[in-house]
């Protein structure tokens, strides 16, 4: 599977089975071929699988791994490697920038493998972050309008065609005003929601 806004460049013959993520997310469900391991580079990474099923996603020098089956190992594509091949084991998200892992981490499958089925599921993650991803979505992206609101934590499990309802529900869970304009749907710190006296 491919997300929104990805490109991948496959290379296949006698030897390997290679793919090239230029940028975005995808899923790969690796058919098992000893003599022929399943690479996928991303920036720096290079992904090596003989089978499984993975999901590998590039941001910048960002790059993703989450394991649904496996294992796989990471290893730096360049001639001056520092980072050492990392064996990922299902279950395991790792995030790597260039040489470093910079985060680790379980997260529940389910709510990490939404995407693949039309949905984006969030734990206490920042509203900005949440917003960056449902507008990778949509052609009406939403705005976020005050910073201080940009840092409040959001949860929940949500369709990546609907903006509005993703606003809408926003407004419920947090002290957000929504305003639905043509071409965009702006998100603001709710009136009243640092209290004034007089």
């Amino acid at each position: 599977n491919l997300d929104t806004d990805s490109e991948i460049h496959v290379s296949m013959n006698e030897e390997r089975r290679r793919v090239k993520l230029r940028r975005g997310r995808a899923h790969f469900d690796v058919a098992e071929d000893l003599t022929r391991p399943f690479q996928v580079i991303a920036g720096q990474q290079l992904v090596v699988a003989s089978a499984g099923q993975f999901d590998v996603s590039r941001d910048g020098a960002l790059v993703s791994v989450l394991l649904e089956q496996g294992p796989v190992q990471v290893t730096q594509d360049t001639a001056a490697a520092t980072l050492l091949p990392r064996t990922i084991t299902p279950g395991e998200l790792v995030v790597f920038a260039e040489d470093r892992v910079v985060r680790e981490e379980r997260p529940p499958l389910e709510q990490a493998m939404a995407w693949r089925h039309g949905r984006l599921a969030f734990f206490e993650e920042p509203l900005a972050d949440a917003v960056a991803a449902m507008n990778r979505y949509t052609r009406r992206p939403l705005v976020i309008l005050d910073a201080e609101i940009a840092r409040m934590p959001i949860s929940g499990n949500y369709s990546v065609g609907d903006p509005q309802a993703f606003a809408t529900s926003i407004s419920v869970l947090l002290p957000v005003q929504v305003e639905l304009e043509r071409n965009r749907i702006t998100l603001r710190a709710a009136s009243g929601a640092s209290a004034t006296t007089g």
